[in-house]
């Protein structure tokens, strides 16, 4: 979030805006300290957030940190935690989903939705 901040500070268009993709900040040496990463996202990128980017991700526990695809709700990523974050934000907030799989799409729909509904 930090690097992020900085190269929009650079850059000074009013043009340039974020899409969040909270899987790519994840790895397995922070994945327990999701909570500090989307409070810096919100604190360094919150008012340029236009879009937030589903993947379901999860790690090789093989000691070699990689990782591979999985079902949004099998992901290591803390969704309800980085959408705590989000729904404190003003602007309207577009989503992408990666990898959407009809055959899965009713359950990604439910789980997409359980971060949307008051």
């Amino acid at each position: 979030p930090k690097a992020a901040y900085h190269l929009l500070q650079a850059m000074q268009s009013p043009n340039m805006r974020i899409i969040f993709d909270p899987a790519n900040l994840v790895s397995i040496d922070n994945v327990k300290e999701q909570e500090k990463i989307w409070d810096e996202v919100g604190e360094y990128l919150g008012d340029k957030i236009v879009a937030v980017h589903f993947k379901g991700m999860n790690f090789k526990y093989d000691g070699t940190g990689d990782f591979f695809s999985t079902r949004l709700e099998d992901s290591c990523v803390d969704y309800a935690g980085a959408f705590k974050m989000l729904r404190q934000l003003p602007q309207e907030i577009h989503i992408l989903r990666e990898e959407a799989i009809p055959e899965i799409a009713a359950s990604d729909i439910a789980f997409m939705k359980q971060f949307f509904e008051d």
